[in-house]
Formats: structure tokens, sequence, C-alpha cells
């Protein structure tokens, strides 16, 4: 918050201000200490895992070999082992990059963005630097002197309002609740297009994400051409954009708003023209 000084004291107006400035470092070193913890923690799980990996991969290597020594190689067992060795060495490739993990959004002289440490303690991760990259992509592309640069010259565009993520990196548990986080300020408003499938998931995400520390209102616009032009369409988007909530939808309830307008706007004109 820009006014945590002032939030803090609506809280409790007698806090000393020596007080505060001591609170106000305490926390950053409480967070990175817990998620730090919550990181070891995956990483003593994935560890374990690793472990039991191996010591299956060993069973099946024995039993090859006693086969290949009677000279009943199976074919299916030695497909088996492939597997498995393929297995270790992808969790032996995650453990070692969680060994080397850092915190990517932490710049050279300590300083650094607070909602990215939040969003790290309220989901208990560490966050990658593709998705720490991404995010930082989607702020600098949302900036108003690039939103200008967009629609007076879009060929001097720097920043690109669309990124491509492969699955697994993070789209819907990570950048879409950290971009949410960030964006949600009461000045700007986030909604997130879904398709109807999966709308029920992407909201349970946001839900389990918001729900403790940081309380943000999730919002879901239906509408469909059979609905009527009601003020609750626009009161809901003033509500979430009021409250920095986010907007949940799907692309055929957008494409039946921006209809019903049409057709709204159709009707006043025909009404002007009759009168």
């Amino acid at each position: 918050s820009m006014t945590t000084g002032s939030d803090w004291n609506d809280i409790n107006p007698f806090i000393p201000d020596e007080t505060l400035r001591e609170i106000l470092k305490l926390v950053p070193t409480m967070l990175l200490h817990a998620s730090a913890i919550a990181h070891v923690n995956d990483l003593l799980m994935s560890c374990a895992k690793l472990e039991a990996q191996l010591d299956a991969l060993r069973m099946q290597l024995d039993k090859s070999l006693t086969e290949l020594e009677t000279g009943a190689p199976n074919h299916k067992l030695a497909s088996l082992v492939g597997v498995r060795t393929k297995a270790v060495t992808n969790l032996a490739d995650q453990v070692a990059a969680s060994l080397h993990a850092s915190r990517h959004y932490i710049q050279q002289d300590a300083t650094f963005d607070p909602r990215f440490l939040v969003f790290e303690f309220i989901r208990s991760l560490i966050l990658r630097k593709g998705q720490v990259t991404i995010v930082r992509d989607f702020q600098r592309a949302l900036e108003p002197h690039n939103l200008r640069a967009i629609k007076e010259a879009p060929e001097t565009q720097q920043f690109y309002l669309a990124q491509q993520m492969l699955m697994g990196q993070g789209k819907t548990a990570v950048i879409t609740p950290l971009l949410c986080l960030i964006l949600a300020d009461g000045r700007s408003l986030p909604i997130i297009l879904l398709p109807e499938v999966l709308l029920s998931a992407g909201r349970g995400v946001l839900t389990a994400t918001f729900a403790t520390i940081i309380n943000k209102r999730i919002y879901t616009l239906s509408c469909s051409r059979a609905a009527e032009a009601e003020p609750r369409y626009i009161n809901l988007m003033q509500n979430a954009l009021r409250y920095k909530g986010i907007v949940m939808t799907t692309p055929s309830a957008v494409k039946s708003v921006i209809l019903k307008f049409l057709e709204v706007l159709v009707t006043l004109s025909d009404q002007a023209d009759m009168s």
C-alpha cells in the first residue's frame, strides 16, 4: 500500500512512530523467512519423491539384470526402466533448480515490489524468473505512455499486451492472480475471460488466493442474447472497480454484452428518427 503509515494509524492511532517503523521493517523480514521455509519444505518433499523413484528404479534394474542373466529378457520391463529413468532425471532437474532458486524481483540495490513478496507468502512459493519477467512486461505494457504509443503509433510499440506460455508455467495459478493483485487497485479493473468449462476452476484459484491475507471480491459477469439490458450489469462493473475486485466471464458473455449494446443503440436511433 502507498498509504501504509495512515493505514496503521487508522487501526491504532496511538502507535508511536518508532514502533511503526520497526513493524514495517519486521514484516518483510517475516514474509521472506516464512516463504523460505515453505520453499525448503517443498524441496524436502521433492527429495523424498526422488529417493522413492531411485529405489523403484534400482529394483527394476536388478530385476532386469536377473532376467538378462537367465537369458529371458523382458522388453516390457526394459521399457519401464526407460520411463522410470526419465522420471528420475526430470525430478532431479527440478530439485537442482529449487536448490538454486532466488528472488528475481529483488533489485541489486535491495529494493523490490512488496506485492511480489506478499503473493509468495500467500501461495507458499518462490516466483520463477520467467514468471516475474512476464508480470513486469505486462506492467510496462500497461503504462500510460506505452498505451498512447499503441493508440497513436502502433509501429513504435515496445511492450506487447499479449503473452504466450506453455502448459505448466503458471498461467492460472501464478501469473493471473499476481496480475490481479497488482492491477486491481481501484483505478483499473482486471477482467478474466475463460471458456465456460474452465470458469469454475479459475474462480476457485482466485478465491483461494484472495480469501485470507488479502481479500478481493470475485465477480462473475453472466449475459446472454436473450437477457434484458438492465442496470445490474453496469452496477456489477462499477462495484468491482470501486472495491478493487476482479471480474470473471466467458467470451460468449462478452459477445452478448457487445451485441446487446449495439441492439440498444439501434433501438434508440430508431426511436429518435420516429420522433
